[in-house]
């Protein structure tokens, strides 16, 4: 089992202002495509997204290249909040346990 350890002395230079995260942004979009749970509340958004990927011709690359690199499962492991990973103080340091062996 690898479990990360992390440390952050500068918790208010993590943040990213309020603005949106784009990996966070790009992994929940692509989620959502992969799910028709919640499609009637997003179904604006999932309509719009789905005729501009089509019109611009990326549709199939969409689905070859980024949708298998973030599969829809229970779990995503989204602990970092933004800005956290290479910030000012921060750090994370992966350790292995025995516990999973």
């Amino acid at each position: 089992m690898v479990a990360a350890h992390l440390c952050c002395t500068a918790a208010p230079e993590a943040s990213r202002n309020g603005e949106p995260d784009p990996p966070r942004e790009i992994a929940s979009s692509l989620h959502r495509f992969q799910t028709r749970r919640g499609r009637r509340a997003y179904s604006g958004w999932y309509r719009s997204a789905a005729h501009r990927l089509t019109e611009s011709g990326l549709a199939p690359t969409v689905e070859s290249l980024l949708l298998p690199a973030f599969p829809r499962a229970a779990y995503y492991p989204d602990f970092l909040p933004p800005g956290v990973a290479g910030g000012p103080g921060c750090h994370a340091s992966p350790s292995r346990s025995s516990a999973g062996r």
